[in-house]
């Protein structure tokens, strides 16, 4: 009768945890202003996320060792083809290591694997995701013109279906 009741418990707070894991609670909540970052790009250039005011942001924390991070880069990648023209924009944020060099040898690899146009920053100090309370990736914000947070997206998406599409489309009206 232990056993079962211990498997029972083991099972119940691994759910939980498995849950809490899958969708992590953010710092950023619906409706709040985003916290403004100053970021390293590939070139080395600083940019911060109003860099890209005035327009709709999806604002994507990712890392190349995260296979769910991976595989929604296609479909990020074409949102970002669609709402180029449309005053939206697609960041990622990537969050690989402690070490500059290694993570741009990293991301650089992958990139090549999978051409990304859209921009991609460097969290190497973790600035950018402590301020947004990122626990697991990927973790995406969807952000209006205003700078408020319209959306917090856990886990790895198709970000070409009508469910993103139709929220995205709205707010670029």
């Amino acid at each position: 009768m232990k056993r079962v009741l211990v498997a029972a418990a083991v099972v119940i707070f691994g759910s939980l945890f498995f849950f809490w894991l899958t969708n992590p609670p953010s710092k950023i909540k619906v409706g709040q202003l985003a916290p403004d970052f100053l970021l390293s790009d590939g070139q080395n250039e600083k940019v911060s996320l109003k860099n890209f005011s005035d327009k709709v942001v999806i604002l994507n924390f990712w890392a190349t060792w995260c296979p769910p991070c991976l595989a929604e880069m296609p479909s990020l990648e074409k949102l970002h083809r669609q709402l180029s023209s449309s005053g939206g924009v697609v960041v990622g944020v990537n969050h690989d290591s402690s070490n500059l060099l290694r993570s741009k040898e990293a991301v650089a690899g992958f990139v090549k694997r999978v051409p990304l146009s859209f921009p991609v920053l460097y969290d190497i100090e973790s600035q950018a995701s402590n301020l947004y309370g990122i626990y697991a990736l990927p973790q995406t914000f969807i952000i209006g013109r205003d700078g408020r947070v319209l959306a917090v997206v856990s886990g790895a998406q198709d970000w070409t279906s009508s469910e993103f599409l139709d929220r995205i489309t709205a707010a670029l009206k």
